[in-house]
């Protein structure tokens, strides 16, 4: 009778363990889709200062005749211009994430969140970035 008794009670527990998740899990859904629009936010913001980000970014990474950095500034040249394609977007990003890596490993934080705006265009205005033809 114990053993019945216990498993039940395990049971009902683990019910009501069931259900809290289900509700904490709704919880978090609504915090992931309210960090997604403050990313979408500050993307835009990014957007309207591409100019001043991009003066900002210059400082820290100044063009210079090595190949990845002609492509990277040829890139983001294309950004600028609403022209960069799928393809050419998503080897910039790759270019971005390491540089952003290199830079938060040297303590260059205004570097670093400069790059994350640039990122951050990449990931929520795709009609710069998209719809066109690789």
């Amino acid at each position: 009778m114990k053993i019945d008794e216990r498993l039940r009670n395990i049971e009902g527990t683990t019910a009501k363990i069931d259900e809290r998740l289900r509700g904490v899990e709704g919880v978090i859904v609504k915090i992931s889709e309210r960090l997604g629009r403050v990313e979408e936010v500050v993307s835009f913001l990014v957007y309207l200062h591409f100019d001043q980000i991009m003066e900002l970014y210059g400082k820290f990474s100044p063009s210079s005749s090595e190949p990845q950095e002609v492509e990277k500034w040829k890139l983001l040249s294309k950004l600028r211009e609403g022209t960069l394609t799928q393809q050419e977007a998503d080897r910039l990003r790759e270019l971005l994430e390491k540089q952003r890596a290199d830079a938060l490993t040297k303590g260059l934080t205004i570097a670093a969140t400069a790059i994350s705006g640039l990122l951050l265009l990449l990931k929520y205005l795709p009609a710069l970035t998209s719809g066109k033809k690789t």
